[in-house]
């Protein structure tokens, strides 16, 4: 039978190596991973300013204010470790816009970048209507409306549809309001109401939002509809 020894400090090493990496950290890794935004897809994030100021108009002749009231940049990290060792290290980048009216109603717009065979995440989420669209698989991830959740599942190479989201996005050359004509628009149609209820009344059923611009136009159930107002 073989038996290597080792010299006293090659043996002290291998044993404290593990150690050292451990006491490194979250932020050290034995592989890192960094992960950016495609750039024909930042153009889906408004390019206002914090405290900017623009307004919807309802086929009423009433209007309300959105104010942008949160800008958050950073990129979110995830780990994988062994036996307390980070062996691999990814860091996503990410953006959240936040904007509020003085009635309460919120919008929020946030991009995610992706990680093959995953593409960037844009989600959107308007009065308690949400969606997520993944642009490489050209489909929606994630659908919220009131309390209810639904969310296709990640598996290696494509998401499993564990429940059926009928609710649909498409995207249009243009798009003219009474005010404006806008071009590159993405037009989300809410079709997943709860089996055997109404639709809420001030339920959001359609959101447009334009590229630079970001939200251009939506619809209530109720037949309600705001555009915006040309600055």
């Amino acid at each position: 039978m073989n038996i290597t020894h080792y010299p006293k400090t090659k043996l002290l090493f291998l044993l404290l190596f593990p150690l050292l990496l451990a006491s490194c950290g979250e932020d050290h890794a034995l592989k890192k991973e960094k992960y950016y935004f495609e750039e024909e897809h930042i153009a889906w994030l408004p390019a206002d300013t914090l405290d900017d100021v623009f307004l919807m108009r309802d086929n009423n002749g009433i209007s309300t204010s959105f104010i942008k009231n949160g800008d958050d940049y950073y990129f979110n990290k995830s780990w994988t470790s062994i036996l307390g060792i980070n062996t691999r290290m990814s860091l996503t980048e990410y953006r959240y816009l936040n904007y509020r009216s003085p009635f309460g109603q919120e919008l929020h717009i946030s991009l995610t970048a992706g990680w093959p065979p995953y593409g960037d995440e844009l989600y959107v989420s308007l009065n308690g209507t949400a969606f997520s669209w993944d642009f490489n698989f050209k489909t929606i991830s994630r659908l919220e409306y009131g309390d209810r959740y639904l969310s296709k599942m990640m598996v290696d190479d494509d998401y499993e549809e564990t429940v059926k989201i009928y609710s649909t996005v498409e995207f249009l050359d243009t798009l003219r309001t009474a005010e404006r004509h806008y071009h590159d628009v993405m037009h989300f149609t809410f079709l997943d109401h709860a089996t055997g209820s109404d639709p809420h009344p001030f339920g959001v059923k359609h959101i447009y939002l334009a590229k630079q611009w970001g939200l251009i136009r939506y619809d209530l159930e109720n037949g309600i509809w705001y555009e915006r107002v040309s600055e």
